[in-house]
């Protein structure tokens, strides 16, 4: 009984994290879409993936564990505001670093929680399986944890360096000659 009764709280936050999970997994799709339209208006053309990956990306197993990623980055470069608008040399603006760790973060720590779902249901009769079960999911939280505030660096960081370009580019634009007539 005592096993079982400790189970509840580890249940009950398993399923506060599903609907987190899906709050936190549209909100994202919202963003990344705005995000990659935001780079079309840019004028960054040809990205790697268009902003229909946004939706779809996510939601593809294991793919969803790459496209996002490649979105981001693709973001990220071409929010370079050293880049005029229009110059496909947007790809080659260097990558920013949260980005790989907030992959990395992503990937290693969804590895725990897979381990301890993966052993089956636990039975009263098995604590040690029960205390294994429970630190793999407290590793794979604290992960996640990570793994969310690497997320909000980067999407402040990305819509930050977007207004910068935006600004850079209406101010080449004003700063340009009228064209000869």
């Amino acid at each position: 009984d005592a096993v079982n009764d400790a189970q509840a709280f580890p249940v009950a936050m398993l399923i506060l994290a599903f609907f987190l999970g899906i709050a936190t997994l549209v909100l994202l799709i919202i963003w990344l879409f705005r995000a990659a339209k935001n780079n079309d208006a840019l004028g960054r053309q040809n990205p790697r993936l268009g902003p229909g990956w946004a939706i779809a990306g996510l939601l593809i197993p294991f793919a969803n564990l790459v496209i996002p990623f490649i979105m981001l980055d693709d973001i990220w470069r071409g929010a370079d505001p050293s880049v005029s608008r229009g110059d496909p040399n947007w790809r080659r603006s260097p990558t920013f670093g949260a980005i790989w760790a907030w992959l990395v973060s992503s990937v290693v720590f969804t590895i725990p929680n897979l381990i301890a779902s993966a052993g089956g249901d636990v039975r009263a009769d098995e604590p040690e399986k029960v205390r294994r079960d429970d630190i793999l999911r407290i590793i794979g939280t604290a992960g996640a944890i990570l793994a969310a505030v690497l997320a909000i660096v980067v999407i402040r960081r990305v819509a930050a360096r977007q207004e910068e370009c935006l600004q850079a580019q209406q101010t080449a634009t004003s700063a340009s000659p009228p064209p000869a007539s």
